[in-house]
C-alpha cells in the first residue's frame, strides 16, 4: 500500500529518472545529488528550464522508443539531452525556432547516445558527454543558418571578494552548467559534497591545476578559463575515483589526467577559434576516453586498481575493494576453492624443496593422510595403498576445459615417468589470463572434454600417480597460458578451512604451506534455508539505537546483472552473493545507519555450514554506525588511511532451533572489553530475526516484525532467541 502523501510508484519512477539525468553529469545516480544540480540552474531560470524540458523529452522518447529500460531508469538517455537542453537555454533567445531547435538536437542526441551506447559498450568503454559534444555544435551551426536571435556570451565576472582559487572553481563548476555564476557553482559544491567527499577533493585538484595553468603565465580569456576548470575538473574525478578505486596511485593518476587534459585545452583552443566552435567538454571526452585504453597496457595489479563496478561512489568503491582484498586476496578477479574434496594435506607448498622452484615455484602438492599423519594403509606398497589413490578431483572454480591430456599409466610407490612429467592433466580458464591445473590424475578417469563448461565443485578426474609422480598425489598450480605444465601464477586458494586438533578456521585467501590440512566449505541445506533471501521478499525490522526507534522494511530482489540486492530506507541497498558455501553481505550503500547496516555487521560472512568447530575473522567497515559530520571527515582521509579496520572473531552457537552467528573484535577498549559486539540469530526458513551490535557503550537492535506480505515472520523474537544472549 502507498504511504499516504508519496506520489504513485510510476510517477516516482519518472522523477528520480529525471533527477539521475542531471547527478550523472557529476557520475553520480543519486536523485538528491540531481535535485541539488537541478536547483544551480536555477540562478538563470531560462537555462533551467530548457534543460529541464529536454532531460524530460529524452527519458519520454527513449521510453516511447523501447530503449533499453536501465538507460531510462538511470538516466543515462536524458543527461546529454539535458547538457544540449542548458546549451540552448544559455545560448539563443527564447522563441519558436530556439524551442524546435532544442526539440531536434534532443532527438537527434537520443540517436547518436544510442547508437555510441550500442558500440562503445562491446569495447566496455563509457559514452561520456559524446553525444552532446556530437549534437550541440550542429544545433548552433543550424542556429545561425536560421538566424536564431543569439544570447550575449555570459561571461564568468571576477571580483568577487573571494580568493582567486575559490572564485574562479566556483565560477568553472557553474559554467559547466552554463550558468557561470559563483551561487550556482556554490550549488555545485554542494551536491559535490553530499555525492563524495573524496569526489570533492578530486574536483578540487583538477581546479587547481586550472588554477595553476591560467594565473602561471597562460593567456586566457575569463571564459575559457572556466572551461578549462570544469575539463580538468572531470578528469580528475574520473580518473582519480570513478574508474579506479581511490587512493595516493589514483590522486597521482588525476593530477596527471588533468595535466594532459590541460595542455589538450589549451592546445585545441586556437583551432576551435579559428574554426567557430565551442570547446565544451572535448578534452574531458578524449583524454578520458585515451587513458582508459591506455590503462589496458597496465601489468596486472599495478596501483591504482581498476573499480570494481561502476555506478559506486569513490568511497563505495573502496570499501568493496578492500572488501575485495580481505574476502580473497585481491589478486584475482574470482574465487578459486580446492581442488578436492574432504581433507588433504599439503605435502608441497610454493616453492617447495623438491620440485616447487623456478618457474614452477607457486605450486601446491596434496594427499589425504588419517588422524596418525600416516599417507597409506599398511607399507604402501601398491597404489591402492594410498588413501588419496582415485579420489574425486573437482574444478576450483567456473571455468572451461582447454586442455585434457590422458592415456599416462600410472606409476608404482617409488616408481616415476620422467619422459611424460605432468602425466594425465585437466586445464581451466577461470578468467583472461587466468587457468588452473590438475595434474598426476589417473588415466581413463578423466570425465570432461575440451571447450566444456563446468562449474565449482564438479567432477573432473580421479587423483593418480601418472607422471613424475612417485606416490600418488594431486598437483595444483594457477598459470598464465593454458599450455600443460606453463609458469606458474602465485596460488591462492579461497575459502578454504584449515583444520586443526579441536578448531577449525575459515581464511578468506589462503596461500597453501607444507602440512596444513585444508578442506573446502560443505554447505548444509538449513544454512542455506536460514540466509536465503527470495526474490520480492519484504522483512520488517524494528530498529533501535541512541537516536531512537523506527521501523524499517529490507526488500530483496535481482537486479539486471544478476547481483541479490537487499533495499532499505533513504536509497540504501546492500549487495549480498552465496559463493563456495559462504555467504557474504558487502557494505550498504546510502546514508545509513539503518537494518542493512546491522545485518552487515553481523552477517559479513558466514559460512553456510553449521559447524560450532568452525571460526573466521571478518573486518568491519570502520565508517558504518559513525555519526553523519564524522562519516563525511573520515570519507575524506579514507584513500590515504591504512586498512585499519577492527578485526572481528566470528562463530556459530545454537539456542534452542536458531543458529546464533556471534562476533567480538579482537581489539579491546581499556577496560579489557571488546570494542565491537555483534550477535545475531539466524531462524530457520525466516533468515535474521533479531541482530544485536555494540559499538563501546552504545547498543544497535533490529528485530523482524510480523508484516502482511511476509506472512512467515515472527510478530517477535522467540523465547529461545532471547535466552541466547
Amino acid at each position: 500500500m502507498a504511504v499516504s502523501g508519496a506520489p504513485p510508484a510510476p510517477l516516482r519512477g519518472a522523477l528520480e529518472s529525471f533527477l539521475r539525468a542531471w547527478a550523472q553529469v557529476l557520475f553520480s545516480h543519486s536523485p538528491r545529488v540531481g535535485g541539488l544540480l537541478l536547483l544551480a540552474t536555477c540562478f538563470a531560470p531560462a537555462t533551467a528550464l530548457c534543460g529541464a524540458a529536454a532531460a524530460a523529452l529524452a527519458l519520454g522518447l527513449a521510453r516511447s522508443a523501447g530503449l533499453v529500460p536501465a538507460g531510462v531508469t538511470d538516466g543515462y538517455y536524458g543527461t546529454n539531452a539535458l547538457l544540449v537542453g542548458l546549451g540552448v537555454g544559455a545560448t539563443l533567445q527564447p522563441g519558436g525556432t530556439a524551442w524546435i531547435l532544442l526539440c531536434l538536437g534532443v532527438v537527434l542526441t537520443l540517436i547518436v547516445g544510442a547508437g555510441l551506447r550500442s558500440a562503445l559498450l562491446s569495447f566496455d568503454l563509457p559514452v561520456l558527454t559524446l553525444p552532446f559534444l556530437f549534437t550541440f555544435p550542429l544545433v548552433l551551426g543550424a542556429a545561425a543558418r536560421l538566424a536564431a536571435p543569439r544570447l550575449p556570451l555570459a561571461s564568468p565576472a571576477l571580483g568577487l571578494g573571494l580568493p582567486p582559487p575559490l572564485e574562479e572553481g566556483l565560477l568553472a563548476l557553474g559554467s559547466l552548467f552554463f550558468v557561470p555564476r559563483a551561487e550556482a557553482g556554490a550549488m555545485v559544491l554542494l551536491a559535490l559534497l553530499v555525492h563524495s567527499r573524496v569526489g570533492t577533493l578530486l574536483v578540487a585538484e583538477g581546479l587547481l591545476l586550472a588554477f595553476a595553468l591560467s594565473w602561471l603565465g597562460a593567456e586566457v580569456a575569463p571564459g575559457a578559463r572556466a572551461a578549462l576548470g570544469f575539463n580538468l575538473a572531470l578528469l580528475a574525478l574520473g580518473a582519480g575515483g570513478v574508474w579506479f578505486v581511490p587512493g595516493p596511485a589514483s590522486f597521482l593518476l588525476a593530477a596527471a589526467a588533468a595535466l594532459a587534459g590541460g595542455l589538450v585545452t589549451l592546445g585545441a583552443m586556437p583551432v576551435l577559434e579559428w574554426l567557430a566552435l565551442p570547446l565544451l567538454v572535448l578534452p574531458f571526452n578524449v583524454v578520458m576516453l585515451l587513458l582508459l585504453l591506455a590503462a589496458r597496457q597496465r601489468a596486472p595489479h599495478t596501483p591504482p586498481a581498476p573499480a570494481p563496478l561502476l555506478g559506486l561512489t569513490p568511497e563505495e568503491s573502496l570499501a568493496v575493494q578492500r572488501t575485495r582484498v580481505e574476502h580473497m586476496g585481491g589478486r584475482y578477479p574470482l574465487r578459486i576453492g580446492p581442488p578436492f574434496l574432504g581433507r588433504w594435506t599439503c605435502t608441497q607448498g610454493s616453492a617447495g624443496p623438491i620440485t616447487h622452484r623456478g618457474p614452477w615455484t607457486h605450486a601446491a602438492d596434496f594427499e589425504v593422510h588419517d588422524a596418525t599423519g600416516r599417507a597409506h594403509r599398511g607399507e604402501g606398497r601398491r597404489r591402492e595403498d594410498w588413501l588419496c589413490y582415485h579420489l574425486p578431483v573437482v574444478a576450483p572454480a567456473d571455468g572451461t576445459v582447454v586442455g585434457v591430456r590422458d592415456g599416462v599409466p600410472d606409476n608404482e610407490p617409488g616408481a616415476t615417468n620422467l619422459r611424460e612429467n605432468w602425466g594425465n592433466v585437466v586445464v581451466l580458464r577461470l578468467a583472461p589470463g587466468l587457468y588452473a591445473l590438475m595434474a598426476h590424475l589417473s588415466p581413463h578417469t578423466i570425465g570432461v572434454k575440451e571447450g566444456q563448461r563446468v562449474r565449482r565443485g564438479e567432477q573432473l578426474a580421479l587423483c593418480g600417480s601418472s607422471g613424475r609422480s612417485p606416490t600418488p598425489h594431486l598437483h595444483f598450480q594457477l598459470q598464465g597460458t593454458p599450455l600443460p605444465g606453463a609458469p606458474t601464477l602465485p596460488l591462492e586458494l579461497h575459502d578454504a578451512v584449515v583444520c586443526g586438533d579441536d578448531r577449525e578456521e575459515l581464511l578468506g585467501a589462503l596461500v597453501p604451506a607444507s602440512g596444513q590440512v585444508i578442506r573446502g566449505l560443505v554447505p548444509s541445506a538449513d544454512m542455506e534455508r536460514r540466509l536465503r533471501f527470495e526474490d520480492g521478499e519484504r522483512l520488517r525490522f524494528q530498529v533501535s539505537g541512541p537516536s531512537g526507534e523506527r521501523i524499517e522494511e529490507v526488500r530483496a530482489e535481482v537486479d539486471l546483472h544478476g547481483a541479490r540486492l537487499l533495499r532499505g530506507a533513504d536509497e540504501a541497498s546492500m549487495e549480498v552473493e552465496v559463493v563456495g558455501g559462504l555467504f557474504t553481505a558487502f557494505e550498504p550503500r546510502g546514508p545509513g545507519p539503518g537494518a542493512l547496516d546491522l545485518l552487515q555487521l553481523a552477517l559479513g560472512r558466514v559460512p553456510l555450514e553449521g559447524d560450532p568447530r568452525l571460526t573466521w575473522d571478518a573486518r568491519l567497515p570502520w565508517r558504518t554506525l559513525r555519526a553523519r559530520p564524522v562519516r563525511w571527515l573520515l570519507d575524506a582521509v579514507s584513500p590515504f588511511r591504512l586498512d585499519d579496520r577492527p578485526h572481528l572473531r566470528c562463530e556459530l552457537g545454537e539456542a534452542g532451533a536458531d543458529v546464533v552467528v556471534r562476533g567480538e573484535s579482537v581489539e579491546r577498549a581499556g577496560d579489557g572489553r571488546a570494542l565491537v559486539r555483534t550477535r545475531c540469530v539466524l531462524r530457520n526458513g525466516q533468515g535474521p530475526v533479531e541482530v544485536e551490535v555494540d559499538l563501546g557503550d552504545r547498543r544497535f537492535r533490529a528485530v523482524r516484525l510480523a508484516s502482511p506480505v511476509d506472512p512467515r515472520a515472527p510478530a517477535s523474537p522467540a523465547p529461545a532467541a532471547e535466552g541466547a544472549r
